[in-house]
């Protein structure tokens, strides 16, 4: 007689990537405060990136091979408590990436943890990310 083992359900694992600014500037001029930054228009930020794991380990995903695209991202911007606006594109490489972007509108921005998780098909990956928020405005009369 044989006997058979019933198969286990199969569980699959969120993997938990955490997205660390390790950098924030406006005009190359690094910022206190990561999370707002506040400028005129015409501003430059940059953003410096790191994909850690949950113990704070840099995880090395993404190569400077143009046919790897494991490291590339589209990260939505959006208005505040509105539509995305802007995609702006952002490549890693072993885990680190810039983002730099000249700002010509006036007005109040966010980049999101939803809103970077939005097109992650699979749901195995799970970025946690504490978002960016930029407030642009005019100059004044």
């Amino acid at each position: 007689m044989i006997q058979t083992i019933p198969e286990q359900p199969k569980t699959t694992a969120v993997i938990t990537i955490h997205v660390v600014v390790t950098s924030a500037k406006i005009n190359t001029v690094e910022q206190s405060n990561d999370y707002r930054l506040k400028f005129r228009m015409g501003g430059i930020t940059e953003h410096l990136f790191e994909l850690r794991d949950s113990e704070g380990n840099l995880l090395p995903i993404g190569t400077s091979d143009p046919d790897d695209d494991s490291g590339h991202f589209a990260v939505p911007i959006a208005v505040l408590n509105g539509a995305v606006i802007d995609s702006l594109e952002l490549d890693f490489v072993a885990g680190k990436a810039t983002l730099k972007k000249t700002w010509d509108t006036a007005g109040e921005f966010v980049i999101t943890e939803d809103l970077i998780n939005t097109y992650i098909e699979n749901k195995v990956k799970k970025f946690v990310f504490n978002g960016l928020a930029f407030s642009v405005h005019q100059i004044g009369e």
